[in-house]
């Protein structure tokens, strides 16, 4: 897995070891899932230009459409998406556009 930051700088994942829970003794008697706590090993890559990032976002859009739009909508709201994508003035932009999901520090 590669991660990309808003400055196009990226890394690979080369490993991921879970180290414990998160969070005070008081959050973890709380109902819920647990967080947990992960130590994981980066490797750094080449840095990516918008542009690179822009067609990686299309590309993988384009592979599973089905989880930006619904199958009637192929061709109204996934052709409005990645026109959306392809217009981002930033990479961070293509975060507000897609309302991605994010990691959180604990």
């Amino acid at each position: 897995m590669e991660l990309v930051d808003a400055e196009g700088r990226r890394w690979i994942v080369n490993s991921v070891l879970h180290t414990g829970r998160a969070g005070s003794l008081l959050s973890r008697l709380m109902p819920g899932p647990a967080p947990l706590r992960i130590e994981h090993e980066l490797e750094l890559l080449a840095p990516l230009s918008l542009t690179d990032v822009q067609a990686r976002v299309c590309e993988a859009m384009r592979a599973h459409p089905d989880f930006w739009c619904e199958d009637e909508e192929r061709d109204t709201i996934l052709p409005a998406r990645l026109a959306e994508v392809t217009a981002a003035a930033a990479i961070a932009d293509i975060h507000e556009v897609l309302g991605l999901d994010s990691f959180h520090a604990y």
